[in-house]
């Protein structure tokens, strides 16, 4: 701690991280501080309800030094976006059930299927979509369930977008009365299957000989996440 011009006592920051300073005092003494609570968690201003950009689920932040990445809820004119970022994924194959390319018509009219009981969320970075996530209703599980589908730009690995996702679907599953998430992935998806258990899922039934729409068999996994 050293003292100002007119004799006030101060600390000087040498350097820090998230949860601590560095700091210098006189005669070249470094102690350790703790930083206030508040400075680990910057608070920010929310969207309104109603008008206005669509409400931020989170407080938008670098994940492991990356870019910053936000989550808020897809709208329909997000449609045009997530069918370009699908569309690569389908084309590559071996991650996902759909075997055709989408456009934005197709999108749309998923999002508009049992809408009251579904929930989509996108995440954005530098104003861009780079993943959306789902959790729907499925004819196959129980009715306290939902079913989940997660797509991340394929240029984007590693950024912690499906991280980010998953925090705000299980907020949307919560709350609108599940109590468990279902994950039905291909045995052969190399992405998937260890992303679902990084976040919690645990194996609950194996599905052999199921075929897609290009005829191709594959086994399905199923995982489940208890909310």
């Amino acid at each position: 701690q050293e003292t100002d011009q007119k004799g006030r006592p101060h600390q000087r920051v040498v350097r820090g991280d998230a949860n601590c300073g560095l700091y210098a005092g006189r005669g070249g003494q470094i102690v350790w501080r703790p930083r206030p609570r508040d400075h680990r968690r910057p608070k920010h201003r929310v969207a309104p309800t109603t008008g206005g950009p669509p409400r931020i689920h989170c407080t938008p932040r670098p994940i492991d030094g990356g870019p910053m990445i936000a989550t808020r809820p897809a709208q329909l004119f997000d449609a045009a976006a997530m069918a370009a970022l699908l569309n690569p994924i389908i084309e590559t194959g071996g991650t996902t059930a759909l075997t055709q390319t989408v456009d934005a018509e197709f999108i749309r009219g998923w999002m508009a299927k049992a809408p009251a009981r579904s929930a989509w969320t996108v995440a954005e970075s530098g104003g861009d979509i780079v993943g959306f996530q789902l959790i729907a209703p499925w004819d196959q599980i129980p009715d306290d369930a939902c079913d989940i589908g997660t797509y991340v730009a394929q240029d984007k690995s590693g950024m912690g977008i499906g991280s980010a996702l998953f925090e705000a679907t299980k907020k949307a599953a919560s709350k609108l009365g599940y109590k468990w998430i279902n994950a039905h992935i291909r045995a052969d998806n190399e992405s998937g299957l260890p992303y679902y258990q990084s976040r919690g899922f645990r194996d609950w039934k194996y599905v052999e000989g199921y075929q897609l729409d290009d005829g191709k068999i594959v086994d399905k996994v199923w995982k489940r996440f208890d909310l």
